[in-house]
C-alpha cells in the first residue's frame, strides 16, 4: 500500500515538473523567435537607411523600437540598438553593425537568461578572435 502511494506521488510530481519545464521551454522558444524577427527587421531597416540616407527614417525608428521591446535586459543596457541607430550613415557604421550582429546572434542562439548571464555579463564590446 505504501509503495503504491509513493508511486502515485512520484508520478504526480513528475507530471507537474514536466508540465512546468515544457511550458517554460515553449515560452522561451517563442520569445527567441520574436527576438530574431525583430533584430533581423531592425538590421534590414538599418542597412536600407545606411544605403539611402535621404530616405524617411520612420521604418528604421519603428524597427528599433520593436527590437528594444523584445530584447533582453543585457541588450538594452548595452545600448547596442541605439548605437547602431546612431551609426547609420557615419564612419562607425561597419564596426557598430558587426558588433550588433555578433550580440544579436549570441543572444538568439543562447536563449536561456540564466545561462547567458553567466556566459557573457557585458554586451558592450565583443572582441572577435
Amino acid at each position: 500500500m505504501a509503495a503504491a502511494v509513493v508511486t502515485v506521488a512520484a508520478g504526480a510530481i513528475g507530471l507537474i515538473v514536466g508540465w512546468f519545464v515544457s511550458g517554460t521551454q515553449r515560452v522561451t522558444e517563442k520569445l527567441t523567435e520574436e527576438r530574431r524577427s525583430a533584430y533581423l527587421a531592425f538590421l534590414h531597416a538599418a542597412d536600407e537607411a545606411n544605403d539611402y540616407p535621404q530616405a524617411n527614417r520612420k521604418v528604421l525608428e519603428r524597427a528599433a523600437e520593436n527590437a528594444e521591446f523584445v530584447c533582453s535586459d543585457q541588450m538594452l543596457n548595452s545600448g547596442r540598438i541605439k548605437k547602431l541607430l546612431a551609426a547609420v550613415d557615419t564612419g562607425t557604421w561597419k564596426d557598430e553593425r558587426q558588433q550588433f550582429v555578433m550580440v544579436a546572434r549570441y543572444e538568439c542562439q543562447r536563449n536561456s537568461y540564466w545561462g547567458r548571464r553567466r556566459r557573457l555579463p557585458e554586451y558592450g564590446r565583443i572582441v572577435t578572435p
